[in-house]
């Protein structure tokens, strides 16, 4: 089995297919990002490397029997511009088109973010599918909608894991138990605090739900949807960056943004208690305390706050603990990678079992796998 990755990242796709016992005896890869693909190298040293997909000659390979693109979404998504075709990023969806057409792979999977219909449309005309859409909410502790193309036949909505944000916080097994019993999809609304800019940075949640996606754009911090919104934080920079949320619900989508004010922030709620009125928090948040992390816990307005890890992050990923933690660079050298580094490859990654959940449809009888 033959897998060619254009936008490979930390490899994903590879990390989803041996999660479900494939191992491909060809991966190529191409990506430009030096921290991901340290990341892939670390992992998976026999992963043959290729670069820059539009500088690539890919005459000479095998039979491709799946391609796998999750392609730059900073075009596409509602959070940005809107530059869509027009952004230089943007324009690299064609490498795609070309090289479905040129190699003609068995399958292919696409993956991006939701969309104007009118792009997607295009999108899907010129792939010949339509996506089917799936929130990474039913498989992790994270909102995270994204649109998939592919042509694997028969692929369908995972069942509802339901995983809420308390479950994969470190130092948090008390809570497992307990929420895993109430955790639902629903987002629950509760009020406005602080509204500004587009009428979303003030919204208050119920914190049983999921958290919202973790995504790649550099001018909005994490937003978490399905759980309480607190309150805000006394940070510097866009409003997004100021919510916080509590532990009970789902995380909002993770964004690749670097900065030490930009990763994802988390109010740890001691013990669920009053304040309740048919079943939704309707006054103010009860008293919400941090743990661990001293040096990135903070008190605003009465309400105890934290970034979240790496390692609550690569878990929202469905990834194992520490993946990128460590990288291989080109001299063969291992290093420590920079939790900044660590927060924007996990925003521009793949939810690692949602890959696996739609590769799992192929038809692998087709193909001599080694496992």
């Amino acid at each position: 089995m033959n897998v060619l990755s254009l936008f490979d990242g930390m490899s994903g796709a590879m990390a989803a297919l041996q999660s479900i016992g494939i191992k491909p005896t060809n991966y190529f890869a191409c990506e430009i990002d030096k921290y991901s693909e340290a990341v892939s190298r670390y992992h998976y040293p026999e992963i043959i490397r290729l670069g820059d997909v539009t500088k690539v000659n890919f005459f000479g390979l095998p039979k491709i029997d799946l391609l796998i693109a999750g392609f730059p979404c900073q075009s596409f998504s509602f959070a940005g511009k809107q530059l869509n075709f027009d952004d230089p990023r943007g324009k690299l969806f064609f490498e795609i088109i070309r090289l479905i057409e040129e190699l003609q792979p068995t399958y292919f999977l696409l993956e991006n973010v939701k969309m104007k219909k009118d792009i997607q449309d295009e999108i899907s005309r010129l792939v010949g599918v339509q996506p089917i859409q799936i929130n990474s909410a039913l498989l992790s502790a994270q909102n995270r909608v994204r649109n998939y193309w592919t042509n694997i036949p028969g692929v369908i909505q995972p069942k509802d894991e339901r995983i809420i944000l308390a479950q994969i916080l470190e130092g948090n097994e008390q809570f497992i138990n307990h929420y895993s019993n109430h955790a639902t999809n629903q987002i629950q609304k509760m009020g406005n605090v602080n509204p500004s800019g587009r009428g979303i940075n003030g919204n208050v949640f119920n914190v049983i739900g999921k958290a919202p996606t973790l995504t790649t754009n550099k001018g909005e911090g994490i937003k978490i949807t399905g759980c309480i919104r607190v309150g805000t934080a006394d940070v510097p920079g866009y409003d997004a960056n100021k919510r916080v949320y509590s532990i009970e619900g789902k995380s909002p989508t993770l964004l690749s943004s670097a900065g030490s004010f930009r990763e994802p922030k988390v109010a740890i709620q001691q013990r669920a208690r009053g304040f309740n009125k048919g079943g939704f928090y309707t006054e103010k948040s009860p008293t919400l305390s941090a743990n661990s992390w001293q040096d990135n816990n903070h008190l605003t307005d009465g309400v105890y706050w934290r970034k979240l890890t790496p390692i609550e992050c690569e878990r929202l990923q469905t990834f194992p603990d520490d993946f990128t933690k460590y990288g291989i660079d080109v001299k063969g050298k291992q290093f420590q990678v920079s939790n900044s580094q660590c927060y924007k490859m996990l925003g521009n990654g793949f939810t690692r079992d949602v890959i696996a959940h739609i590769l799992s449809y192929m038809n692998f009888g087709k193909f001599k796998i080694a496992t």
